[in-house]
């Protein structure tokens, strides 16, 4: 039977690998949102996972919660104005769940790259091009590897 400090030795393991999970997924958010110009709910359900352990591993889990909460509070409405898309809804609410109280420095980086997309987005072949939307599945994986690497200390 496993007991309460077996699960806590192994827990910055599992959440280290959660991490790199949330990377690798939001890599294949980034690549679908560009190609098909659309994310996947299997991926935001991985990102949910992601979510559920960092808010698990947290000391404090009222800012995770509570970070997701805002997030889709307000882009619910951008969605509902139709100025987000569903899958990004979706996509960076469950950010906010696995950054919590380091989603504000995530939306600087975050930011950041999607006004670079969006310059970019002009020199994108046409196939690519297939809304008027900026693809935020693209700024959302390099804002999230930046971050994270910015919490484990490194860059």
């Amino acid at each position: 039977m496993i007991d309460l400090p077996t699960i806590a030795a192994y827990l910055p393991a599992v959440t280290d690998l959660a991490t790199v999970g949330a990377c690798g997924v939001l890599a294949w958010i980034a690549f679908t949102d560009l190609t098909d110009a659309r994310i996947d709910n299997r991926a935001n359900v991985l990102l949910f996972c992601a979510g559920v352990i960092a808010t698990y591993a947290a000391p404090d889990p009222t800012w995770h919660l509570a970070a997701a909460v805002v997030t889709f509070a307000s882009t619910f409405f951008l969605w509902q104005t139709d100025n987000l898309g569903g899958g990004d809804v979706k996509m960076l609410t469950m950010i906010a769940l696995c950054l919590g109280a380091a989603f504000p420095w995530f939306l600087v980086a975050f930011g950041f790259c999607a006004v670079c997309v969006a310059f970019a987005r002009g020199w994108m072949p046409r196939r690519w091009r297939r809304t008027k939307m900026v693809p935020m599945g693209v700024a959302a994986f390099p804002a999230f590897a930046v971050t994270m690497s910015l919490l484990q200390g490194g860059v």
